[in-house]
């Protein structure tokens, strides 16, 4: 009696979307921020009411300061460190943490512009297409965590900012 495809959510676009641009997933008791052509960077900030987390927080100075690269090659060196975590303090920012009952989260995504091309029975197609690609940080809490591993969140939007376009080199023959 789920919604199909429940499991991934795009808080750019406000819906349950397709897994491959979704800005947060679920699987196997884990919140991954992975999308495609996207940073996702998470922190896991506790039982902190959802009220009191504010753009403003100290916590939150490395989401605020991330510079995003915008050369594919220095992207992906970025992906793959946020895939390791980085550690300030007391917290972790990271691509994927454990979902826990009664914890707020603050995710950033920058989901680069760009294209990504596919080809399905001979029809091309941009998978971006018709997709948000926005800078956005978001704050949400895990309220209800079920015996089947499902979860109930509540979010809000804490800043917005234009992405960056990605810019892949090519590679000479």
């Amino acid at each position: 009696k789920a919604i199909p495809d429940s499991s991934f959510y795009s808080f750019r676009e406000t819906e349950h979307t397709h897994e491959a641009v979704a800005d947060i997933r679920l699987k196997n008791g884990f919140l991954i921020t992975d999308g495609v052509l996207a940073h996702g960077i998470m922190v896991n900030l506790g039982d902190v009411s959802l009220e009191n987390v504010l753009v403003s927080d100290a916590n939150l100075i490395y989401l605020r300061n991330y510079q995003p690269k915008e050369l594919s090659r220095d992207a992906l060196k970025q992906r793959n460190e946020l895939q390791g975590g980085v550690k300030l303090g007391k917290y972790e920012y990271r691509s994927i943490h454990s979902a826990q009952a009664n914890s707020s989260y603050v995710l950033r995504v920058i989901a680069y512009k760009g294209s990504i091309f596919r080809s399905f029975r001979g029809f091309n197609y941009d998978l971006l297409e018709g997709d948000k690609r926005i800078d956005l940080m978001v704050a949400f809490r895990i309220i209800r965590k079920e015996s089947d591993g499902s979860v109930t969140l509540i979010w809000k939007e804490l800043e917005r900012r234009k992405s960056p376009k990605i810019k892949f080199i090519k590679k000479k023959q």
